[in-house]
């Protein structure tokens, strides 16, 4: 399996939903950013969505800034090692991120990414 991206609804979608994800793709396609849904381990690319959800995992060796990203077509997991929070990264922000994906916990994953936060 090439496909990283966890595409497979686990429960019903709303028409509010669906049409949230259609917007979301519009706005990954004007940027000509890579869908979520279509992200291969090893690639370079440039992402953008919504951030779903911000989690601080603290580690043994390393506290783990997590950012939970979705596009419309698939969700994704940012991880910035290090770091206990980014200023003004919150739930429903949208940013542009760039690196190369790897996966964790089976879904598709950037370690540090190189980001730029957009307006609201």
């Amino acid at each position: 399996m090439n496909a990283v991206a966890d595409n497979v609804p686990s429960r019903v979608v709303t028409p509010a939903e669906q049409h949230e994800a259609r917007e979301l793709q519009d706005r990954v396609t004007e940027l000509g950013a890579t869908p979520i849904g279509s992200l291969r381990r090893g690639e370079a690319v440039v992402v953008a969505g919504t951030v779903r959800s911000v989690t601080l995992r603290p580690a043994t060796d390393t506290m783990r800034f997590e950012v939970d990203l979705y596009d419309g077509t698939g969700r994704m997991t940012l991880v910035w090692l290090g770091r206990r929070r980014i200023a003004a990264l919150n739930v429903g922000r949208f940013l542009i991120a760039r690196g190369r994906v790897t996966e964790t916990h089976g879904r598709p994953c950037i370690y540090n990414p190189i980001y730029e936060l957009q307006g609201r």
